[in-house]
């Protein structure tokens, strides 16, 4: 059986537990959209170096495309 001492804790503890905030929450907010911006910045970045480096073979430039 459970201590009664740590009973009476546990119901003090979610007595008096905490919240956040709405100023808590919206600094979450931010904190996240930015991280997920981020994260979609840098596979955009990501993508485009890696299929620059398959097809820079594949590039011509106009000269080669127009001369006969």
């Amino acid at each position: 059986m459970p201590n009664r001492a740590v009973l009476k804790a546990s119901l003090l503890l979610s007595k008096w537990s905490m919240h956040a905030t709405f100023m808590q929450k919206l600094i979450i907010c931010i904190v996240a959209a930015f991280l997920t911006a981020s994260i979609i910045q840098w596979a955009v970045v990501f993508i485009e170096g890696a299929d620059d480096a398959l097809n820079a073979g594949y590039k011509k430039d106009e000269k080669t495309l127009l001369s006969p």
